[in-house]
């Protein structure tokens, strides 16, 4: 065992490993989890792809916040679309999106092709979202939440 450690300590810099975990911790703290609460935010990006680990589908929702002391930090809101429930609560947030998409599930073709139009369309209208972020906890385990409580569009 004691080879495959002078082995790492060879293959990569201690030394240089050491400063930069230093300066990744300080600039982690620029970085810092948001808190719950509601975020001026446009979406900056959506889709239809897989989850890494069991490569489930899921929907991948980027939102930029616009506005504000976490100005240009990213929300990121992901739905793994393997229930009903879930599927439901997805709908439930693109439906607050207020586009004139008609929001419902099919097939998973149907939906990225769905998901696809609701995106340009806010792109189009330039649209802006104030969504509230909080956390509930649910049989020992912590979920986000995310909500859109007010669209602005043009």
């Amino acid at each position: 065992m004691s080879n495959m450690f002078a082995e790492w300590d060879k293959a990569y810099d201690a030394k240089a490993m050491k400063e930069e975990v230093k300066e990744a911790a300080e600039k982690s703290k620029d970085f810092e989890d948001l808190k719950p609460g509601t975020y001026p935010v446009y979406v900056k990006q959506m889709e239809l792809t897989e989850t890494k680990e069991t490569k489930a589908p899921m929907l991948a929702i980027q939102l930029k916040v616009s506005e504000g002391e976490f100005k240009g930090r990213m929300m990121f809101v992901n739905f793994v679309l393997t229930s009903p429930y879930v599927i439901h609560k997805a709908n439930t947030f693109l439906k607050g999106l207020g586009t004139d998409v008609t929001v419902e599930f099919d097939s998973y073709k149907q939906y990225d092709d769905m998901l696809e139009d609701i995106y340009e369309w806010t792109e189009n209208h330039e649209c802006d979202y104030d969504v509230e972020y909080s956390i509930t906890e649910s049989k020992g385990k912590s979920y986000n939440e995310y909500k859109v409580v007010a669209v602005y569009s043009n």
